[in-house]
């Protein structure tokens, strides 16, 4: 046990051993490393390894069965590489040992497969500005990766009219034959990506493109989407159990009530 928990501390860049208070997030980190750092390890060998600081706390098991269920059905680092190439997609990563170890963690255990495939658009949901440009996240985020596949018959302008604070937006995307309005109202300034993302997804599937814009995460601020083909995609991620809005995509779209 003791040379798991010193393993565990020499290379978990999220635990400060100096510290005399640990975060709820890091003691929660601290229990997945330990699964995976000895397979089959029961949580009462977990338990007994709970700083006795924390022995009292309830939250703290709470956390230990959370972490214990939640790596117990995961598949390996190379059975997640085996499915990411059944799919077609290339593994590029250069990773150490470390790198592995840390591959099992956390709901990002596979954006960085998906990041070699450079099909991946990330951005701040909260914009920063009011009223929001549509027009400039599309030139600047999705642009560059739309072309990068060949599309590039994709254009987006829009149109605001600001009355008592509140932005009332009329988006237009368009392919090579037609325009697709959408129409809100947002007096904030973070993004309404949902319907914006279905607009321009309407917009490939009406022009015979394979590739949808698939809302994958949204982190904090941060929403992360990729271009795939839902055909290849979707079965992946089933299949790698990755929790992701892409699971509730039929048809490139987003259903209601995701």
């Amino acid at each position: 046990q003791q040379a798991i928990i010193d393993f565990v501390r020499k290379h978990n860049r999220f635990v400060n051993n100096d510290s005399e208070a640990w975060s709820t997030s890091q003691i929660k980190k601290f229990m997945q490393l330990l699964v995976i750092a000895k397979p089959g390890i029961s949580k009462a060998e977990i338990g007994s390894m709970i700083p006795a600081r924390y022995k009292d706390w309830e939250y703290a098991y709470g956390q230990l069965n959370d972490s214990y269920n939640y790596q117990s059905n995961k598949p390996s680092f190379s059975s997640r590489v085996e499915i990411f190439q059944k799919y077609g997609y290339a593994q590029n990563l250069k990773m150490d040992e470390y790198d592995k170890f840390l591959f099992h963690l956390g709901r990002l255990n596979i954006y960085r497969l998906l990041e070699t495939t450079e099909n991946l658009i990330w951005f701040d949901t909260e914009g920063g500005m009011f009223p929001l440009s549509h027009a400039d996240l599309f030139k600047d985020e999705f642009q560059p990766v739309l072309i990068k596949n060949g599309i590039d018959f994709l254009s987006v302008s829009e149109v605001h009219e600001i009355t008592d604070n509140i932005c009332h937006y009329t988006i237009n995307v368009s392919n090579s034959d037609k325009t697709y309005k959408i129409e809100f109202e947002n007096g904030s300034d973070w993004y309404e990506v949902i319907p914006y993302i279905k607009a321009l997804n309407k917009a490939l599937i009406d022009q015979g493109s394979d590739l949808r814009l698939i809302y994958i995460d949204s982190q904090d601020q941060t929403t992360l989407i990729g271009l795939f083909d839902p055909n290849k995609f979707l079965p992946m991620a089933e299949e790698l159990n990755l929790e992701c809005y892409a699971l509730h995509f039929r048809d490139g779209l987003l259903e209601s009530g995701y």
